[in-house]
């Protein structure tokens, strides 16, 4: 959620799903992996894990992410009849 509401909030402010990605990134980075033993990133080691973004923060920014880029590139590959 923590990411996921910067999102919405800013598609449905801006309209502009970049916009929307961006301030998904943003919160996605500001969110440190602070309770190592609880967090989804036990494998790395503590002062290093507070160092990373959440992981499970990140993975939904990546796939706001993936699905931004996805949309354009159907985009630019499916343009209206009236613009060829």
């Amino acid at each position: 959620m923590d990411v996921l509401l910067p999102f919405t909030e800013a598609l449905a402010k801006t309209s502009e799903i970049q916009a929307a990605v961006k301030a998904a990134q943003e919160k996605a980075e500001a969110i440190p992996c602070l309770e190592v033993k609880f967090c989804s990133a036990t494998y790395v080691a503590g002062a290093q894990a507070q160092e990373l973004p959440d992981p499970s923060a990140w993975a939904l920014y990546e796939m706001l992410s993936g699905m931004f880029k996805g949309i354009q590139e159907f985009k630019g590959r499916h343009t209206p009849k009236d613009e060829k």
